[in-house]
């Protein structure tokens, strides 16, 4: 069953990722589920006007937030509503997230390689700073998640009988229901269908357990050429710990071809 009145808080700015990251929400929600825009400004970010240090940062916060308002207002979709922060833009969406106890945090994304996440994206900051899951807009296209790719692991289940992958698995199903959901796991058939049945999911849910012989994260990238969304649960690992260990969640955000959910 779909989880009720599904809140996304979505990263926007004057970058097309932003507006990437705000295209999908509204295109994976439904009537009923809530948008909160959230634009985040600082002082900083005015570096390179002649005028900013004359400018008070009151004023440039009033100025940030009636352009935020306005912007939102001119996409006439009563589910997005506006919200303005100070500071830095990771830390802020993280901030709004926890105040309003949030399904999910939508940020955009292009980058490519591995430099282009060390070097300190927003999209890398909460993916690796929040318990939330995280869905990172990129790709060649912004559609509803009809089609959903799980990536499945070979984690041990913890005491509640669930895994990174299992967690992955109810993620996809409770919030699109209706999706066609692929279990994919790089070797074994026999652990995708093991992840679908201790998930516990719906019988009304579609879902299939596959297995490739490629490698985890070419077997992911591959398949999010086909799919609206690719969906990976992690174990935790978070910051620079999480970076210079690698993971498929860190490879997939620099290459997938379609938007990547990374549940915690």
């Amino acid at each position: 069953m779909q989880t009720p009145g599904r809140t996304f808080v979505v990263g926007v700015d004057a970058t097309d990722e932003g507006a990437a990251g705000l295209d999908w929400a509204r295109t994976a929600l439904d009537d009923g589920d809530s948008i909160v825009a959230v634009h985040v400004w600082d002082v900083a970010s005015m570096v390179g006007l002649d005028d900013a240090a004359t400018i008070p940062a009151e004023e440039m916060g009033a100025v940030a937030e009636r352009g935020l308002v306005e912007f939102v207002e001119r996409l006439d979709d009563v589910r997005v509503v506006p919200a303005i922060e100070q500071g830095h833009a990771g830390r802020a969406l993280i901030r709004v997230a926890d105040a309003r106890d949030v399904t999910a945090i939508v940020v955009g994304h292009e980058g490519a390689g591995r430099a282009s996440l060390v070097l300190g994206s927003t999209a890398n900051h909460v993916v690796n700073h929040t318990d939330r899951p995280v869905v990172v807009v990129r790709g060649e296209r912004i559609a509803a998640p009809d089609h959903i790719v799980v990536g499945i692991a070979d984690h041990e289940t913890d005491d509640t009988g669930a895994n990174a992958s299992i967690r992955a698995l109810r993620f996809a199903a409770t919030h699109w229901p209706r999706a066609r959901i692929d279990a994919v796991h790089a070797g074994s058939i026999d652990v995708a269908r093991r992840a679908v049945d201790l998930a516990g999911l719906d019988t009304d849910v579609r879902v299939d357990a596959t297995a490739t012989r490629d490698e985890p994260t070419d077997a992911l990238i591959e398949a999010s050429g086909r799919a609206d969304l690719v969906v990976v649960g992690s174990r935790g690992r978070r910051a620079l710990a999480g970076l210079l260990l690698g993971s498929t969640s860190q490879a997939l955000l620099s290459g997938a071809r379609c938007p990547v959910a990374v549940v915690r």
